[in-house]
């Protein structure tokens, strides 16, 4: 995280795993723009998701708690960065959590990209969840799966 500069960093927690909090709490610290969603309704850790979001806020974290009676199980992270030639944006949609521990169970999906239409969307669902609103964008686990992987097979065609 040292290395970025300027830039925002808006990841979605769920079962939140101490490496993220450390490099959020440092980026924090380091005068980066940190603004994070955590999951408040995830089934038995609601009490360390909380304890992990107050210790993001102690080290100058903006963090929302998620929306009032809606499992937010958002898988997305998105950096803001000022670059040489301008604002750029990274966004990583991926199916598992940020989490060491299940993510040596689990096999999961990622994509990280830079393409300006998939980070726009990022930033819209990010800006909606954080000012505490419900967008219905695809609901697992009926659309879910089909939009994630239309949306893996129109990236990785481009590649």
């Amino acid at each position: 995280m040292a290395a970025l500069v300027e830039e925002q960093l808006r990841p979605a927690l769920r079962d939140l795993g101490t490496p993220i909090v450390a490099a959020l709490k440092e980026a924090a610290r380091g005068g980066k723009q940190v603004a994070v969603l955590v999951e408040i309704t995830a089934r038995f850790d609601e009490a360390p998701n909380i304890s992990w979001g107050k210790e993001l806020e102690r080290a100058g974290a903006h963090v929302a708690y998620g929306v009032e009676r809606v499992k937010t199980h958002v898988k997305l992270a998105l950096v803001v960065r000022e670059e040489a030639d301008g604002i750029r944006r990274y966004v990583h949609v991926g199916t598992g959590n940020y989490h060491q521990g299940t993510a040596r169970l689990y096999e999961d999906l990622g994509l990280l990209s830079a393409d300006p239409e998939l980070a726009a969307h990022a930033a819209a669902v990010f800006n909606e969840l954080a000012a505490g609103r419900y967008v219905r964008r695809h609901p697992a686990p009926g659309e879910a799966r089909r939009a994630a992987q239309q949306v893996f097979i129109e990236r990785s065609a481009s590649c």
